[in-house]
């Protein structure tokens, strides 16, 4: 949850579960198809800044992030011959192919070059987001000085805090809001609902978005070992996987609490001051049923868009990484304001998953150019008609999981 209490305590601090934080000297030595880099040389001159180099641990596969996060991927591959080093023991590595995904990144930039698309929030983006925030600030601040107001007003801070908060920081942390990658850096940094922002980037820019429903992401989980919710018919299955069904909601409900103040007195962090005030302000109860609103509206809205029967099939995986991208998530319309804004973008999530650097209101703008591209190439893009129909589906399956 983005609060008010941390960013006034240290908006600077900076602490990180992430391989580089923990007194370990980055190699910054990285597989990029079939050849090994050392690139401690560039990324002191990167153009982007060393922070997306900061989040990734050494002698892994980063190719999925060449091609994603560069408008143009081919001019890195040229000039990464020189920092070529030898081989090494590489974890998280994949072998995809990334032709398609090279001539429709060409046909999207094309497209946003001809119609002035912007690569980054606009000015009136910009402008909506610090007015946004800045209600969802005095907001909070109304309700912690009145500890008396009803519930609704809680109900009404989590959703503020969902579509804001969590839109604001998804993009910053994606390198998409703003062009001036150190406004991204700390706005990531202070506005982080649940553990650090160098954590998130490392778990869900390196880890999810290279490797959406491998063994290698880590919000999957498909190595074999036991799942508090099974999603995948080649899980493992386990007794309690049975009842899953019936506790899916409470577990999502404790992921704030979780990675929140619980994760940031394990990890010397102030997160928890932030649930000590709302405690101290609001009491046990109010506290508990903010934070617990919070955890399920984030966490539910995520998993919709991944965890869908089309999205776990083994079968329906290629060594292409447009195609697997694309089939590892679905979209869902929300085309009325409220929904899409609850749902913080991710109601495009092919989209994202494809172009994670673009701002979501971007990504709507070229959707189209997707679309046809998919057809054409017999690629699957799935889209449920409402995120509602999503929920009744992810449910679906997830109920399916629970049985042998």
């Amino acid at each position: 949850m983005c609060l008010l209490t941390y960013f006034l305590v240290n908006p600077f601090r900076i602490n990180s579960l992430t391989p580089n934080r923990l007194n370990i000297q980055m190699k910054y030595r990285y597989k990029i198809h079939d050849k090994v880099y050392d690139l401690s040389e560039f990324v002191k001159i990167h153009p982007g800044g060393q922070d997306m180099f900061n989040n990734l641990p050494d002698d892994t596969n980063i190719t999925p992030m060449v091609y994603s996060y560069h408008k143009n991927p081919k001019s890195i591959l040229e000039m990464l011959p020189k920092y070529e080093t030898s081989t090494v023991a590489v974890q998280y590595d994949t072998n995809f192919t990334y032709d398609n995904y090279v001539e429709l990144k060409a046909l999207v930039i094309k497209e946003m070059h001809e119609k002035k698309i912007p690569f980054y929030w606009s000015t009136q983006e910009i402008a909506y987001n610090i007015a946004m925030l800045s209600l969802y600030f005095g907001t909070t601040g109304y309700v912690l000085c009145n500890p008396t107001l009803p519930y609704y007003w809680l109900v009404l801070l989590s959703v503020m805090n969902t579509g804001t908060c969590n839109l604001i920081f998804h993009e910053a942390s994606h390198y998409s809001a703003f062009k001036n990658q150190t406004l991204n850096y700390y706005t990531s940094l202070c506005l982080y609902p649940f553990a650090t922002e160098n954590f998130w980037k490392y778990r869900h820019n390196f880890q999810h978005h290279c490797f959406t429903n491998t063994e290698h992401d880590i919000d999957f989980a498909c190595k074999g070992e036991e799942q508090t919710i099974r999603h995948a018919p080649y899980q493992k299955y386990t007794w309690y996987n049975s009842f899953q069904t019936i506790y899916i909601f409470l577990l999502f409900q404790f992921t704030l609490l979780y990675y929140g103040p619980f994760k940031s007195l394990v990890n010397n962090r102030q997160n928890w001051i932030s649930l000590v005030s709302f405690l101290y302000a609001i009491g046990l109860y109010k506290t508990f049923f903010l934070f617990s609103l919070n955890g399920l509206l984030f966490t539910l809205i995520a998993q919709v868009s991944h965890i869908q029967p089309e999205c776990v099939v083994l079968d329906n995986r290629k060594n292409e990484f447009l195609h697997n991208q694309a089939i590892s998530s679905l979209n869902y319309r929300t085309d009325d304001i409220f929904t899409r804004f609850l749902c913080f973008g991710l109601d495009i999530q092919i989209e994202h998953h494809m172009f994670p650097n673009f701002p979501h209101s971007s990504l709507r703008k070229i959707q189209h150019v997707i679309k046809d591209y998919c057809k054409k190439k017999d690629i699957p893009y799935r889209e449920k008609a409402s995120f509602f129909e999503g929920i009744f589906s992810y449910m679906k399956h997830i109920h399916t999981m629970s049985l042998r």
